[in-house]
């Protein structure tokens, strides 16, 4: 069975198996989807991670918290990103906000 990989959101996505035009899609678990048109199953967990330069500060860090981020500049997903609503973002960037202050 050929496998493609499109570059497209999830939601545009989700209608392209709602309208017929693929038969599975592999998407985020935060993504909601019609639990009585459509089953789900989990195959692969992932996690998200900190990614920076080996020069940076943070590198030197096993772990690091949100108090860690909060002078750090962020380059942020579009509103309607999957990532961005698993993170609740906004949520985290006032706290981050208020941590920078």
């Amino acid at each position: 069975m050929p496998f493609f990989l499109l570059p497209q959101s999830s939601s545009q996505l989700k209608h392209m198996l709602e309208s017929n035009k693929v038969e599975f899609l592999v998407l985020s678990d935060r993504i909601p989807i019609d639990e009585s048109r459509f089953e789900y199953k989990t195959f692969y967990q992932d996690e998200l991670v900190l990614i920076v330069n080996n020069q940076h500060p943070l590198a030197r860090n096993e772990e690091c918290t949100l108090e860690d981020l909060a002078n750090e500049t962020f380059i942020l997903k579009p509103n309607k990103s999957g990532t961005r609503s698993f993170l609740h973002m906004d949520s985290v960037l006032q706290i981050i906000w208020k941590l920078a202050a």
